[in-house]
């Protein structure tokens, strides 16, 4: 389990929120995603969910409480070939983090995993939801 990084009193850290400022959309003819009928009565977009991803636990992790040992654990699943959010390469443009605009997930690129892990950087967990093409 990753703990929060303590920060001396005496250190000052400035503290941000990740947002990414591109927003891709998501290759409709590879991706397996479904868009629901109604629209949100607020905002008007339509919910969608990824599936082998969101509707059967492929590919996420879950975390729960565990029932007999009353500590948290987390579960997770491997996502389905072929199966999640598609991307074109040529649409990234040299973008490492992005979102997309029908899901509020931060999105990165192998890349950034990889420099994330490496660097050491910590409270960071990555689940495949995808590939680019």
């Amino acid at each position: 389990m990753t703990h929060p990084v303590i920060i001396d009193d005496e250190e000052q850290a400035a503290v941000s929120e990740l947002r990414p400022s591109v927003v891709l959309e998501a290759d409709p003819a590879r991706s397996t995603y479904g868009v629901s009928d109604e629209s949100c009565s607020l905002c008007d977009r339509h919910t969608w969910s990824v599936r082998d991803i969101e509707e059967t636990g492929v590919g996420f992790r879950s975390s729960g409480i565990d029932a007999t040992t009353r500590r948290g654990h987390v579960k997770h699943w491997d996502r389905v070939k072929d199966h999640g959010l598609f991307v074109k390469k040529s649409s990234l443009r040299k973008v490492d983090v992005f979102r997309f605009p029908q899901r509020g997930w931060i999105i990165c690129t192998e890349r950034f995993r990889t420099h994330v892990v490496t660097s050491g950087l910590t409270n960071w967990s990555f689940d495949s939801v995808g590939e680019t093409f």
